[in-house]
């Protein structure tokens, strides 16, 4: 590794480390001797109906294995209901899964996205954090259903969960509900 590469990464990964100690976030991380060897292509941040996606985590890997990826890993919003699915389909399928997550914050007034990957989904302080970060999106969620409902708009249950009612809401969910009712039109150019 060339020495610039090296302070890029601890420039990287000091930006990282005083983002979540802002915010305090946790920061997990793993160190293990398990050598991952994937040769081929990958995709590090997919969405099931565990959160914002449209397939179940069993689907999700299957349709991965018909696009040719050796590897997903599976990053829903605050939540880590699909990983063990995943898993378990992927041992099936012959796609490696890599558990992940995908968590929210602010950082000087930008929404920023975080991806963890390699977590451990049984991890006691994980799910404490998840079950914080998924009570504030549902204090933000009723704060906008409640904005939505001022101005005659209101949704179904069914209309928001779909098929999973375990799912986390998110926006997409409502995006997507507010096109189904008419209420928002999408336009692709």
């Amino acid at each position: 590794m060339r020495a610039l590469d090296i302070i890029l990464m601890r420039t990287f990964y000091n930006i990282i480390i005083r983002l979540l100690a802002k915010f305090r976030l946790l920061c997990y991380v793993y160190i293990t001797k398990k050598e991952v060897n994937i040769h081929g292509f990958v995709d590090l941040h997919t969405h099931s109906d565990a959160s914002d996606g449209s397939f179940t985590p069993a689907h999700l890997v299957h349709l991965a294995k018909e696009a040719g990826l050796c590897a997903i890993a599976l990053t829903d919003h605050d939540t880590t209901a699909g990983i063990a699915d995943a898993v378990d389909a992927g041992k099936e399928l012959g796609v490696e899964v890599i558990p992940g997550i995908e968590v929210s914050g602010n950082y000087e007034g930008h929404e920023i996205h975080i991806l963890g990957l390699f977590i451990n989904p049984d991890d006691p302080e994980l799910k404490a954090f998840l079950k914080d970060m998924r009570s504030r999106r549902n204090r933000r969620n009723e704060e906008m259903f409640r904005r939505l409902a001022a101005d005659g708009i209101s949704f179904t249950d069914e209309e928001l969960f779909g098929s999973n009612p375990q799912t986390v809401i998110t926006r997409a969910h409502v995006a997507r509900a507010m096109v189904q009712e008419g209420v928002l039109f999408f336009c692709v150019n």
